[in-house]
């Protein structure tokens, strides 16, 4: 199994047991981005470390999540951490286009 750490924002595959477990301990390194909304909801966008699966190929290595609310435990996946920024802010947008939409509906 690869296990994967990252290189400044690109992750490296490796196999060594001893550099992924010093890795993991570095969570501050791992946070892509977190954002604190309204009403205890959270997204958070972090390396995982190990791959969730394949697109195209190639191993999904990020992940943003929604803690609370309405879309609470939606998660997105990613190659890169420049596609994990995008989507952490696609994750925001849709959050916010739906808030919108239901405070004028009322």
């Amino acid at each position: 199994m690869d296990y994967y750490i990252l290189d400044g924002k690109t992750p490296i595959a490796t196999n060594d047991i001893n550099e992924y477990a010093n890795f993991m301990g570095k969570f501050a390194k791992r946070i892509v981005e977190q954002t604190e909304l309204p009403n205890d909801v959270r997204v958070s966008t972090v390396f995982i470390i190990l791959s969730c699966g394949y697109k195209d190929g190639l191993p999904l290595l990020f992940e943003t999540k929604i803690f609370g609310g309405k879309y609470d435990e939606h998660v997105e996946r990613y190659t890169t951490w420049e596609q994990a920024q995008a989507g952490h802010k696609m994750v925001l947008d849709m959050i916010f286009a739906d808030h919108l939409i239901f405070n004028n509906k009322q």
